[in-house]
């Protein structure tokens, strides 16, 4: 026994038996509204099936040990937040198209913003900073402004997110483990859609997003509409960054889901 301890204690704490892994938390199946217009995010890492679901190909970046930790905090939140969002794009389609995007968490809150998309995002990884294209367009603004407004809520209360946007909504709720199953292969806007849903993935209380229909009346969305058609008028772009953190990510592409034209298609990229 003593033997058999050294050598589990050799194991990094993502591989080790004895401690607590995400399957040992997380719920067996996704979380649920009774509001046909909301739609929960599902934090689960785990993968749930046979064996032939655990082996992944086209893996990016170093190996990561790590035990992702997506445990949420028990009891109701004290102070749930809302903020709506919006994105705009002015010559929406044409090479010189200008993003922006728009976030509205209430009148005179100091959290209002307005960005405006840059042509390119960069990652941070590790030692080095990389540049990926961006988008112009309105769906990149509203992810982008789903993605902000998240970084700056309290991670330990919920958050509702309002969008008028069904791609932003069903792109960051019910399409996620299809998309990550693929490994984003063919997906627009994969890299910016990627690291919302890692930012998603790091609160520590529930994050609701419910569809609002635009231009409706609904003093939220009309805001946070003003704010992306400031954003995109700015003259000058804002830095949209994108910091790698490995533990939450999942890379790659989950191997029975693989066909050769995607596979094809993957290598092309």
């Amino acid at each position: 026994m003593k033997r058999v301890k050294e050598l589990l204690d050799t194991l990094p704490g993502k591989w080790d038996p004895r401690k607590e892994q995400p399957e040992d938390y997380e719920p067996r199946n996704p979380p649920a509204s009774d509001d046909k217009d909301i739609i929960m995010f599902d934090t689960r890492v785990t993968t749930n099936g046979s064996i032939t679901d655990t082996f992944w190909v086209f893996i990016e970046g170093i190996t990561c040990n790590e035990t992702p930790d997506t445990k949420q905090h028990d009891g109701l939140a004290i102070n749930p937040v809302t903020v709506a969002t919006d994105g705009s794009c002015l010559e929406n389609g044409r090479l010189d198209a200008k993003a922006g995007a728009g976030v509205f968490f209430g009148e005179n809150d100091h959290r209002n913003s307005s960005l405006r998309l840059p042509n390119h995002l960069y990652r941070i990884e590790a030692d080095r900073i990389m540049q990926t294209p961006l988008e112009q367009s309105n769906q990149t603004g509203e992810v982008v402004a789903i993605k902000f407004a998240t970084e700056i809520s309290p991670l330990d209360e919920e958050l509702m997110i309002e969008t008028d946007s069904k791609y932003a909504q069903t792109q960051l709720t019910s399409n996620v483990q299809a998309n990550e199953d693929k490994g984003y292969i063919g997906v627009k806007n994969r890299e910016l859609l990627k690291a919302t849903v890692v930012i998603l993935r790091k609160r520590k209380q529930g994050t609701l997003f419910k569809w609002v229909k635009g231009h409706n009346g609904h003093d939220g969305n009309e805001a946070a509409d003003k704010l992306a058609g400031v954003g995109a008028e700015k003259e000058s772009t804002d830095n949209i960054c994108i910091r790698r953190v490995p533990a939450l990510e999942i890379t790659g592409a989950k191997l029975s889901t693989m066909t050769q034209a995607l596979a094809y298609q993957a290598i092309r990229e």
